[in-house]
């Protein structure tokens, strides 16, 4: 089974699986380059990559943690 998947995914581009095999219940994602993958709907929406000061992409430190008002005691 391994040699004939490996023989058969090169045989097709990465766009032709992704579209066969997205929506199905097929664990799967395809590998992305760090440009596609800093411009990935899912990916932007959280800021997982940022550019740095020259312009490239780099991975946000995790975790991100959002500034929150402060409470007084007792409040929560």
């Amino acid at each position: 089974m391994k040699q004939r998947l490996t023989a058969l995914l090169p045989s097709q581009p990465r766009a032709h699986w992704v579209a066969r095999l997205e929506g199905t219940d097929v664990c799967f994602a395809p590998v992305l380059s760090l440009d596609e993958a800093a411009v990935h709907p899912h990916l932007a929406a959280r800021a997982v990559y940022q550019r740095d000061a020259q312009g490239a992409w780099q991975a946000a430190p995790a975790p991100r943690f959002l500034p929150l008002a402060a409470t007084r005691p007792g409040e929560d």
